[in-house]
């Protein structure tokens, strides 16, 4: 980023660099990381390059799902499928369906299955094996919010194979912990702690502290099915700090919700109000009604666009 900031080259080359930076650094300042991706959109936009575009836009609308800004990343991303779709880079699209379909779950599970189902199809169609392994394990997720463990391992199983063969340090932790989350659901938790704990390894070593915050949530969880309150709220608060430090505002909020029930069930009623209000601070900064309804008018506006296509 420093020797970025000195560089003085031509426009497409410096949008590609900064496409080209991992994730997990960037999103470690997820402000810096807007600034960032902004700058590259100008430049591509300033040498009308679809590619270039299509592909900040993906970036920003990942950026700012981490942000919480669930208004603007769902129209970068609906930008961003349109222009890869203009110029028939149709798994790339179809990795965008994909991201759109994992992140709307929550809002519309059937919807976001049909937006992963199509993103799937497009990537096999293309053999974009890289990319697979992302979507596979985020249609593991809605398979296992749909309570279908046998469809979420089978798809899970999936991405951690290839990313394996790839030997992707980036992609296996997510695996691994996809696969975790079936034991611990299952209550095989001696497993699932063996997975979680090869994933937070790959993590450490890679100092991805978004991804070291998911994980020690995830050890978060596990103590917390067994009843093991203290070791839970240990880690929640590990998980707090390093989402503070990141600005990643939804992990913040899950994190203190959960640590507002651990110190309930612990009888630390104060501790317990001091995190429930900081939950509510985060909620309100992720979701208000102004925000929900502008999202649900964009997927309206892009399924309308289509069918008229």
């Amino acid at each position: 980023i420093k020797s970025l900031e000195k560089a003085v080259q031509r426009a497409e080359k410096q949008v590609e660099e900064i496409i080209s930076i991992p994730f997990d650094k960037m999103n470690t300042n997820i402000t810096l990381s807007i600034r960032y991706y902004e700058r590259a959109l100008h430049l591509a936009d300033s040498i009308e390059d679809l590619r270039l575009q299509a592909n900040v836009y993906e970036l920003l609308g990942l950026v700012n799902y981490y942000k919480g800004d669930y208004e603007s990343s769902v129209s970068n991303n609906l930008k961003a499928i349109d222009l890869f779709e203009s110029i028939q880079l149709k798994s790339r699209a179809g990795n965008v369906y994909a991201t759109l379909g994992h992140q709307m779950k929550v809002r519309d599970l059937p919807k976001a299955m049909n937006y992963m189902r199509k993103g799937i199809s497009l990537q096999r169609a293309e053999r974009d094996t890289f990319r697979l392994a992302g979507s596979y394990n985020n249609f593991g997720w809605l398979h296992q919010l749909n309570h279908d463990l046998d469809s979420a391992l089978f798809y899970y199983n999936q991405g951690l194979k290839i990313t394996t063969d790839l030997k992707d340090s980036l992609g296996m932790p997510y695996s691994l912990n996809s696969v975790a989350g079936v034991y611990l659901e299952r209550k095989q938790f001696e497993k699932a702690k063996t997975l979680y704990d090869r994933a937070f390894s790959i993590r450490k070593v890679r100092n991805d502290k978004n991804g070291m915050s998911e994980n020690y949530q995830f050890y978060g969880d596990l103590y917390y099915a067994q009843n093991s309150y203290n070791k839970a709220a240990f880690n929640y608060k590990k998980s707090l700090d390093l989402g503070l430090e990141i600005k990643y505002t939804n992990i913040c909020f899950q994190n203190a919700s959960q640590l507002a029930v651990c110190f309930e069930k612990m009888n630390q009623l104060d501790s317990a109000l001091y995190y429930q209000k900081e939950s509510n601070k985060y909620k309100d900064q992720l979701l208000n009604e102004t925000t929900n309804n502008t999202i649900a008018s964009l997927e309206i506006q892009f399924e309308s666009e289509k069918n008229e296509k």
